[in-house]
C-alpha cells in the first residue's frame, strides 16, 4: 500500500507530465515545424508559462491534500486497531475476572451455606424460633448471594463469549426456552402462547437467554389466578418487533426506561426475589443485536416488552 509520501510524489510527477504534453502537443500537433521540442519546453512564452505553472501547482496543492488526507486515514485506522486489540484484552482480562471472582466468591458462600444447614439439622429441636429463624435468614441470604453473583458472571459474559450470528429458527429456540422453564412455570399455572416466529440472524444462545428472562420475569410479576403470557413477532421495515405480553402487575410509565438499568429494582426482594440484572441482561444482548428494548404497561393491567432484531442478510454481523 502506498504511503503519503508516495501519493504525493505521483502528484508532483503527474504535474510534469501535464507540463511535457504540453510542450509536446504544441510541437508536433498544433505548430507541426518551427521550433524544436526543447524550446517549447523551456522557452515558454509567459502567457502560457503562467497557465502551465498553475496547472503544475494544483497538482501540487491537490498531492498535498490527498498524502495529508492519507496519513489522517492512516493514523486513524493504526489507532484503531490499536483500541480493537486493547478491547479485545479487556474482554478477556474481564473474562477472567469474572470466572475468577465467581469461583472465590462463591466458595466461601458454599461453605456458609453448608454449615448452617449441618447446624440446622444437627440441633433441630435444640434450639428456640429466635435461632432459627436467625439461621433461616442466614440460609437466605447465602442463596440471594450466589444468585446475585451466577447474574453478574452471565451479564459479564454477554459481549464477552457470545457467538457468531447465524440463521436461527427463533419458534424453535423460544420451545426451548419453554421446555427448560415448564418446572416453574407449571407450578405457578402459567399459560404461553406464542405465534408462528421468524429466522432470523442472530446468537441462538443469547436471544434464548433473552425470552427465558423476559418470561420468567413475566411469571415472576403476576398476581393473576390464570397468568397468561403470550409472545409474537411482526416485520417492520428491515427488521422484526419481538413481543412478549402478560397480564402482570404492570409497571408505572415513570419506570419505564430505568428498569433495564444494572441491580434497578422497583419491588422489594421479600415480596418478588430477584438481583436486578435480568432486564439489565436483556438489554445488553438486544444491544449487541442492533436492536432496541423498551416496554409499554398500565400497573394492574399487564406489561408489554418489545425488542426488535434486524432482519436482512446485509446487515454487519457482530461477533
Amino acid at each position: 500500500m502506498k504511503s503519503g509520501k508516495d501519493l504525493f510524489l505521483i502528484a508532483v510527477a503527474a504535474g510534469i507530465l501535464s507540463w511535457i504534453l504540453n510542450a509536446f502537443f504544441e510541437r508536433f500537433v498544433f505548430e507541426g515545424t518551427g521550433k524544436t521540442f526543447l524550446d517549447h519546453l523551456i522557452n515558454v512564452p509567459p502567457e502560457e508559462f503562467y497557465d502551465r505553472l498553475i496547472t503544475f501547482l494544483v497538482f501540487l496543492v491537490f498531492g498535498l491534500i490527498v498524502s495529508g488526507l492519507y496519513e489522517m486515514r492512516h493514523a486513524a485506522e493504526e489507532k484503531l486497531t490499536i483500541l480493537a486489540t486493547e478491547l479485545q484484552r479487556s474482554n478477556r482480562e474481564l473474562e477472567q475476572f469474572a470466572a475468577i471472582a465467581s469461583h472465590d466468591l462463591k466458595e466461601p458462600l458454599v461453605t456458609l451455606g453448608g454449615f448452617l444447614a449441618l447446624l440446622k439439622r444437627r440441633y433441630v429441636g435444640d434450639l428456640d424460633a429466635d435461632a432459627n429463624r436467625q439461621i433461616r435468614y442466614a440460609l437466605e441470604s447465602v442463596g440471594r448471594m450466589e444468585r446475585l453473583i451466577g447474574d453478574l458472571l452471565e451479564y459479564s459474559r454477554v459481549g464477552t463469549q457470545a457467538r457468531p450470528f447465524q440463521v436461527i429458527d427463533s419458534s424453535a429456540v423460544l420451545d426451548i426456552v419453554l421446555r427448560n422453564l415448564a418446572g416453574p412455570l407449571h407450578a405457578k399455572g402459567v399459560l404461553v402462547t406464542h405465534d408462528p416466529l421468524p429466522e432470523i440472524i442472530a446468537d441462538s444462545t443469547q436471544i434464548g437467554q433473552l425470552f427465558q428472562n423476559l418470561i420468567s420475569n413475566a411469571a415472576k410479576f403476576c398476581r393473576s389466578e390464570t397468568p397468561r403470557i403470550h409472545v409474537s413477532a411482526d416485520r417492520r421495515g428491515e427488521g422484526y418487533v419481538f413481543s412478549v405480553r402478560d397480564n402482570g402487575i404492570g409497571i408505572p410509565p415513570e419506570h419505564a426506561n430505568e428498569i433495564f438499568t444494572a441491580f434497578r429494582r422497583l419491588h422489594g426482594g421479600d415480596e418478588f426475589p430477584g438481583t436486578g440484572l435480568g432486564l439489565a441482561t436483556c438489554a445488553k444482548i438486544v444491544e449487541r443485536h442492533y436492536g432496541r428494548i423498551w416496554v409499554e404497561s398500565k400497573p394492574g393491567e399487564g406489561s408489554t416488552f418489545y425488542f426488535t432484531i434486524p432482519a436482512r442478510e446485509s446487515e454487519p454481523i457482530r461477533h
